[in-house]
């Protein structure tokens, strides 16, 4: 299978991808949010945009694993954390048991380069 995981900032993702992200989150979630929902949760953060570490097969979207950046104050000093959410990979493409650490893993060293 030819599964690949591309690390994105939420400012270089395309429309297409959003709306496949917006879909494929719906689906597992069972939720029905539109791409104006993802477009805002993921830029209203610290830095103006999340990291997402976005699995691909086929170059179609089949999960992702957001990191949103937040400014926290700990022993008065000021830090910048990222809060993990809305990580998935679609049922038809669960054979890995490390994708999801992987997906993780690239959404956080991108977001550790900005730093």
């Amino acid at each position: 299978m030819s599964y690949k995981i591309i690390s994105k900032f939420s400012n270089e993702i395309s429309d297409k991808e959003w709306i496949e992200i917006r879909d494929s989150f719906n689906l597992i979630f069972k939720k029905n949010n539109n791409v104006t929902f993802f477009k805002k949760k993921y830029s209203d953060c610290s830095l103006g945009y999340s990291s997402h570490g976005i699995l691909y097969f086929k170059s179609k979207i089949v999960g992702c694993f957001t990191i949103i950046p937040r400014d926290y104050l700990i022993s008065n000093r000021k830090e910048l954390i990222g809060l993990a959410c809305d990580a998935y990979i679609l049922k038809g493409h669960r054979t890995d048991e490390l994708l999801l650490k992987k997906m993780s893993e690239r959404a956080i060293s991108n977001i550790k380069k900005k730093k």
